[in-house]
């Protein structure tokens, strides 16, 4: 809870109005994924920016938890985009990163959606 805000305090009030962890602890957890993460029984695959808004150590710790339950995990940290994959700086779209993120999902789903934990990464192209 100690960094709810730290993501965006100027984004933060509008988002959780005045509801704030402490004084509805309720609500933040049940909106909160590090708080249900345990319970995640598929493949995640998580993407983040290093510039992102919201704190990578929220989403280390769902990956770490997910991983340590036996469940597929991966996480790619893509180093200076912001949330979304977008250029922090400019606002647009990282091109490469988009490319690449499409092909990490591509892999993904088809090693877990087709069942065959044992397809091999293929080597982008």
């Amino acid at each position: 809870m100690a960094g709810w805000a730290e993501s965006d305090p100027i984004i933060a009030p509008f988002i959780f109005g005045r509801l704030t962890p402490y004084n509805d602890p309720t609500t933040f957890q049940q909106d909160t994924p590090a708080y249900h993460a345990s319970q995640i029984q598929t493949p995640l695959l998580i993407f983040h920016g290093s510039k992102d808004h919201l704190p990578v150590t929220a989403l280390e710790n769902v990956y770490w938890t997910v991983a340590s339950n036996n469940i597929p995990a991966r996480m790619v940290k893509f180093i200076g985009a912001g949330h979304g994959l977008v250029d922090d700086e400019q606002g647009r779209d990282i091109p490469e990163y988009e490319l690449y993120a499409a092909q990490e999902m591509v892999q993904w789903f088809r090693r877990y959606l087709s069942g065959d934990e044992q397809t091999t990464r293929k080597p982008m192209s």
